[in-house]
């Protein structure tokens, strides 16, 4: 599996263990984001949603914290992952969400997620991480 280019920008500020769940990286940076990485054509289905809920709880030690999510060109994300997402349930230990992306397609599902199905913390797109975590400190400041 291909991991997305933008690894190598925070792998300098990774203060957790990463955890490899077969199609997407978890794991902390300073200072205290949560960050989802995901390999090359991975598709998101609610299995895997769900494993990364469990890590980011023990991650997080049951807390809420800002969630970096790197999406990756070729991922997918089931309609039952968006829906779940959007519960409180879904969103429980996340305060805040930055996503980046850089496909026209991701673009539009994530716009459309926002708009739509209102997540439960607030979420916004990004074209480059830097942008993304600045959004987040700003929100936990």
């Amino acid at each position: 599996m291909v991991l997305n280019e933008q690894f190598t920008l925070l792998k300098d500020s990774i203060t957790s263990e990463v955890h490899d769940l077969d199609g997407v990286l978890v794991y902390l940076i300073v200072p205290g984001i949560m960050v989802s990485q995901y390999y090359k054509d991975v598709e998101l289905n609610l299995e895997l949603a769900l494993q990364i809920d469990q890590i980011a709880g023990e991650l997080s030690k049951g807390e809420a914290m800002p969630h970096l999510f790197l999406a990756c060109v070729g991922q997918t994300v089931t309609r039952e992952v968006r829906e779940w997402g959007a519960t409180p349930e879904g969103a429980r230990y996340t305060l805040c969400t930055a996503v980046t992306c850089t496909s026209l397609a991701h673009k539009i599902l994530g716009s459309f997620f926002i708009k739509v199905q209102k997540p439960q913390r607030p979420t916004k797109m990004f074209n480059d991480v830097e942008s993304a975590k600045e959004w987040l400190i700003g929100q936990i400041q």
